[in-house]
């Protein structure tokens, strides 16, 4: 047997513990509460994500929304818990475990089991791309739709603003605006600016959002250099 096929495991130690990392952001960002947006209508039925007078809305899931609710952290309820985006989003998950799996023993295995962490520059090429997508991910508004609120005098309807809400930060939000709009006015002041819902749970999101980008540039990569890999093994 030649000594250019070397014997490939999917279960080398590194791995699985990629795999395990992968599996800890999938967890980590379905448990955590984050603000609805208009992505999450996709999968979860409108009513449920639409905010009224007297209730805010709050989704749980990535990449898929699965609950919505209007209380903040409030634990899934039968009745707004969404089977299908919850199964789509375990499929994702499995399925970025056996990617990098699979990856990381094609890339381990063409070094001879000597694992340097280096990129070809075609590699660091598409990486640029990547990192940039990522970059504009955080930079662009996240919108949502929000309510029509009257303004009452004298028990009458005088007049309505509507108020719009931007989430900046990928996956998961870090900061909020509100924009209140009149009927026939324009855009209007900017109601709120601020880090999404305390300063702690946006420091949250953030180390969230930072491991989780980093995370897809790495893996990125990775695919690039076992693809590299496979290409030259199979040439030989």
């Amino acid at each position: 047997m030649s000594d250019t096929a070397p014997k490939r495991s999917w279960f080398r130690p590194g791995g699985i513990i990629l795999m395990l990392f992968v599996l800890g952001l999938f967890v980590w960002g379905n448990l955590s509460t984050r603000g609805a947006s208009a992505w999450d209508s996709l999968c979860v039925a409108p009513p449920y994500i639409s905010e009224t007078m007297e209730r805010f809305i709050y989704v749980k899931g990535l990449p898929f929304a699965f609950f919505a609710e209007h209380e903040w952290g409030g634990w899934p309820h039968r009745e707004y818990l969404f089977w299908f985006p919850l199964l789509l989003n375990v499929a994702v998950c499995a399925s970025a475990m056996a990617s990098v799996a699979r990856a990381w023993s094609v890339w381990s295995a063409g070094l001879g089991g000597k694992i340097r962490l280096q990129f070809h520059l075609s590699t660091a090429v598409i990486l640029m791309f990547v990192a940039g997508l990522v970059l504009w991910a955080n930079c662009a508004p996240s919108s949502q739709g929000g309510r029509l609120t009257p303004v009452i005098a004298s028990g009458k309807v005088i007049n309505a603003y509507f108020l719009s809400y931007r989430y900046y930060g990928w996956p998961l939000p870090v900061w909020e605006v509100d924009y209140s709009e009149g009927p026939r006015e324009g855009p209007g002041n900017v109601q709120l600016n601020g880090p999404f819902r305390s300063n702690g749970e946006a420091a949250a999101h953030l180390v969230y959002d930072i491991l989780a980008c980093l995370t897809i540039v790495f893996f990125v990569g990775l695919a690039c250099e076992a693809w590299i890999v496979w290409r030259a093994r199979r040439n030989r």
